[in-house]
C-alpha cells in the first residue's frame, strides 16, 4: 500500500516498534467502541419493548490464524448491523522472550520480562474456544448473554455460561446451533441413515425393470 502510494515502505522492525507504542492506545479505542455498541443494543432493546434491555443474544466464534494465535469475537443479534460487542485475543508468541532465551536467559512467556511480554497465554496451553473472558467483558457493561449462538463447539457457550454463573448465580446462557452448520450435519445424518424399505413406498428401479420386461415379454407373445 506504501509503495503504490510512491511511499518507501518501512522495514518490519520500524512497524512493530511503532505499533508497540499505539498497541494500547488502539485496544483502549476499541474497548471503548464496544462499549458504545453495547449500549446501542441496549437503547434498541428498549424502544422495542424489551422486559429487560441488557439480556442480549451474541453469535460467538474463535478463528485460529495459526497454532499460536487465536481470535474469538461475540457479535450482537439484536440489530441488523451484528455489532461487534466483545473480542478475545489468545497469543503464544513473543519476539522479546524468544530472544532472551537464544541469550541463554531463562525467563517465562506470558509477562516473564518485566511487563514487555507481548504472548496472553503460554506455550503449553492449548487454544481453546472456552471464552470465559467474553462473558467477564459484557458483565462489567452491565449486560447479560441469554443465547449464545455457535457452530459444533459447545465449549464458547459453556465458558461464557460459568464466568455469569459466578456472579449471577442463577443465571443460564442458553446455546443454539448455527443454522448453517446445523443444516449440513442433518444432512449428513440423513444420507448415513438406513430407512425401511416400508418409509417410501414407491416403484424401485429392479421392479420398474421387471414391470418392463413383463410387459415385453407379453406383448412379444401376443405377435
Amino acid at each position: 500500500m506504501a509503495a503504490g502510494l510512491n511511499i518507501p515502505p518501512p522495514t518490519k522492525r520500524t512497524l512493530q516498534k511503532h505499533s508497540n507504542v499505539v498497541a494500547n492506545e488502539i485496544k483502549e479505542l476499541n474497548d471503548n467502541d464496544m462499549k458504545k455498541k453495547l449500549k446501542t443494543v441496549k437503547e434498541v432493546n428498549r424502544i422495542r419493548g424489551v422486559k429487560e434491555p441488557s439480556h442480549i443474544p451474541v453469535a460467538i466464534d474463535t478463528r485460529y490464524n495459526s497454532m499460536h494465535i487465536a481470535i474469538s469475537l461475540a457479535c450482537e443479534q439484536v440489530t441488523d448491523h451484528k455489532f461487534i460487542v466483545a473480542s478475545v485475543f489468545h497469543n503464544k508468541l513473543c519476539w522479546t522472550g524468544a530472544w532472551l532465551k537464544g541469550k541463554g536467559l531463562d525467563v517465562t512467556c506470558p509477562d516473564g520480562h518485566a511487563g514487555t511480554c507481548t504472548a496472553s497465554v503460554k506455550p503449553t496451553t492449548p487454544l481453546s474456544e472456552y471464552l470465559k473472558e467474553i462473558g467477564l467483558q459484557v458483565d462489567r457493561q452491565n449486560v447479560l448473554i441469554k443465547y449464545a449462538v455457535t457452530d459444533g463447539e459447545r465449549r464458547g457457550a459453556e465458558g461464557i455460561n460459568d464466568a455469569l454463573k459466578v456472579l449471577h448465580p442463577l443465571w443460564k446462557v442458553e446455546r443454539q446451533a448455527d443454522p448453517i452448520h446445523l443444516g449440513r450435519s442433518q444432512f449428513r445424518q440423513s444420507n448415513s441413515a438406513n430407512f425401511s424399505l416400508n418409509m417410501f413406498p414407491c416403484s424401485t428401479r429392479e421392479k420398474k425393470k421387471t414391470r418392463t420386461e413383463s410387459f415385453k415379454s407379453r406383448f412379444e407373445s401376443q405377435m
